[in-house]
């Protein structure tokens, strides 16, 4: 299984989420820190999670990605829902395969459907509240 997410907020930081090895990883940089200049240790309580690639995620994931047909997302969201490009706002892309499935995904501002549903799997995997995450209090 392999995962890659993006979300970014104009002036508002970004997230990303990736599998490598046994491992998928949510780091969170905000807006104008140089999350490099923090110490590892802060780093990892703030910033950074690490959750095993094991069959209850791996599970969880593909359930989710089939009940809400994440699988069939369009490449480019915006231009399929009639929006066109956008240059500014939230930005989000995904990039997923599990077996012979296989998704890349991308928008501004605008979302498919069960997107919410994407990150409820997120939140719920790496116990946070995705939205909230992402603003650098």
């Amino acid at each position: 299984m392999k995962i890659k997410f993006h979300y970014s907020v104009s002036f508002g930081g970004e997230i990303n989420i990736n599998t490598r090895t046994n491992y998928l990883y949510f780091k969170k940089n905000p807006v104008g820190l140089d999350i490099s200049s923090v110490p590892k240790d802060i780093r990892k309580v703030f910033y950074e999670k690490k959750v095993e690639l094991n069959d209850e995620i791996k599970k969880l994931i593909s359930n989710t990605f089939n009940k809400y047909n994440i699988w069939n997302w369009p490449e480019d969201f915006n231009e399929v829902a009639g929006y066109g490009r956008i240059k500014d706002g939230d930005l989000w892309e995904l990039k997923a395969s599990y077996g012979k499935k296989k998704v890349y995904s991308y928008g501004q501002v605008y979302y498919p459907s069960t997107y919410k549903n994407l990150i409820i799997m997120f939140s719920k995997i790496f116990d946070v509240e995705f939205f909230k995450e992402i603003v650098d209090d």
